[in-house]
């Protein structure tokens, strides 16, 4: 028998990998966060750079995996504010910088998806029930398929597609029925959040193996 598969989103960390730090030169961030090691717990985030000071001159480049590919990019600093990276990492490795830095710190994002639930198609009379609660804070998420494999392309933006439309773009809690037809990877992509979202997504899979 299947058994539910939970995640969850948790408020957005601005200090998960990197407390406050200043570089006299160009150089890498230590890890000294709050909770580096697990601070993506499990989902795809993007990264928060944020500081007090005018960066803007500065290059940074965030480096690490998504599904199981090396992926980064490069951002101007933030200028007394936090800005977040278009990228999402499951595992931030690096954080590098092009010029001396004040104050910058690193943390999880506000934007992201959960870890790839992969479908088992090969079942009998398969099917696919997804809910997400909001716990805290406010979201927009749509709930997402594939027939790629995400091991496969760092980038899913041109093959990752909305399989329910009583769960695209949605606001408010949910729980639907999702399978009118099979898919390969499915996922919750978290469209917009703010910095005290919570979120408990759960998926459950049954049918006769």
């Amino acid at each position: 028998m299947s058994k539910p598969l939970t995640w969850l989103w948790l408020p957005q960390n601005k200090e998960a990998f990197c407390k406050a730090q200043d570089l006299a030169e160009a150089g890498t961030l230590v890890f000294n966060g709050t909770n580096p090691p697990s601070a993506l717990a499990g989902v795809l985030r993007t990264i928060s750079l944020t500081s007090d000071q005018d960066l803007s001159a500065v290059k940074i480049t965030c480096t690490g995996m998504m599904n199981g590919q090396m992926v980064s990019e490069t951002l101007n600093g933030p200028n007394g504010e936090t800005i977040e990276t278009k990228q999402i990492f499951d595992t931030l490795t690096s954080v590098g910088v092009s010029d001396k830095v004040k104050n910058l710190s690193v943390g999880t994002g506000t934007t992201g998806q959960t870890s790839w639930v992969l479908f088992d198609y090969q079942r009998t009379f398969p099917s696919l029930s997804a809910q997400v609660v909001i716990l805290d804070g406010t979201a927009k998420y749509s709930l997402m398929g594939t027939l790629s494999n995400p091991a496969q392309t760092a980038d899913m933006t041109q093959c990752l597609f909305v399989i329910a439309n009583d769960m695209k773009e949605k606001e408010e809690s949910a729980l639907v029925p999702v399978m009118p037809f099979p898919v390969r990877y499915v996922c919750v992509q978290i469209l917009e959040g703010e910095a005290t979202t919570s979120l408990e997504i759960t998926f459950l899979q049954q049918g006769v193996v």
